[in-house]
């Protein structure tokens, strides 16, 4: 296996690692009543495989404080200022005529001064949580941990979950006022409010920062005429966007990138070759080099600026 299948190799298991595959049941109770902290946490943990133990209902979870607040992209103050607010969201079951039954998501976290949080999750949010069973959508938690909108978070996941919807069925929603504001946690009287404080700036950071994105309608009454004469929005279309980024602004970005680290990392360690067993470093003249005297192939290097463009977090010098 030479370096690149090597690297390609790591690639694919960093990214099957990355995609966490979470029950549309889950999301509905997710894109309600939560916060940007809670979530990511929550999907942290659905796309890492950690060992846990069984005690009755409910399971103990170990999390590497530093590990978590890296890969979320929080601080631990916003973290700790943010558990109350963890264990606020709670999910239904319902089982018609016989009973109701609301759980907690996180009903437990203590914070150690060693570096962990050690969380306790019932044993059936934990399964809601790894369900691969048939409904479920897959999300992408590190392009979910972009966004800086909790807003927007209640936005992807809800156009996730439409986007898992057969061939055969409309990729889209209808809402009305009181169902929006249910979704995500508002409370807005009018639609017009809502498009204006939510929809018109979570479309902009979907645009900017995510594949899938959304186009809305409003529905408007004829018979309801406000004060102004006009009739009145009592709902909104939401249909499915995925966009494509042009091969050009995806280039510009790259050369752009590429350019920043010949220029600001000179002779550091970009990132540390197994097979080689050797750092792989930029010389001040652009080039990519191994630190064992070897130099790498404009051909060769061009593979391994790609692909240290897209794995930017595994660089050494982002994690100082």
């Amino acid at each position: 296996m030479n370096p690149i299948e090597f690297l390609k190799k790591q690639k694919e298991g960093q990214n099957s690692r990355d995609i966490a595959k979470i029950s549309n049941a889950l999301i509905e109770a997710l894109i309600q009543n939560n916060n940007l902290t809670a979530l990511k946490v929550i999907f942290y943990i659905a796309k890492t495989d950690i060992d846990v133990i069984k005690d009755s209902e409910l399971i103990h979870i170990t999390i590497d404080t530093k590990k978590l607040c890296e890969y979320c992209g929080i601080d631990t103050k916003t973290l700790r200022r943010n558990v109350n607010k963890m264990q606020e969201t709670n999910i239904s079951f319902i089982q018609e005529n016989i009973y109701e039954e609301h759980i907690i998501i996180l009903p437990y976290l203590k914070f150690s001064y060693g570096g962990t949080i050690e969380v306790k999750i019932f044993l059936k949010i934990l399964n809601l949580i790894r369900e691969v069973k048939n409904r479920f959508t897959t999300i992408d938690v590190k392009n979910l941990m972009k966004f800086k909108s909790k807003h927007s978070i209640r936005m992807i996941l809800l156009l996730e979950m439409i986007s898992s919807f057969s061939a055969n069925v409309a990729k889209r929603k209808h809402y009305n006022l009181d169902e929006l504001n249910g979704m995500f946690g508002t409370n807005y009287s009018r639609l017009k409010e809502f498009e204006r404080k939510i929809l018109v700036p979570v479309q902009k950071e979907l645009n900017e920062k995510s594949k899938l994105s959304f186009l809305y309608e409003l529905k408007f009454d004829k018979e309801d005429i406000t004060a102004r004469g006009r009739p009145k929005a009592v709902g909104v279309i939401i249909d499915l966007y995925q966009k494509e980024r042009s091969k050009k602004d995806g280039d510009r970005a790259f050369l752009d990138w590429v350019a920043k680290i010949r220029k600001e990392y000179v002779n550091e360690i970009l990132f540390y070759h197994p097979q080689a067993e050797a750092n792989l470093r930029v010389s001040s003249k652009g080039n990519l080099y191994l630190d064992n005297g070897d130099e790498l192939k404009a051909s060769k290097a061009k593979e391994f600026w790609r692909w240290m463009y897209e794995n930017q977090g595994e660089l050494r010098v982002f994690k100082k």
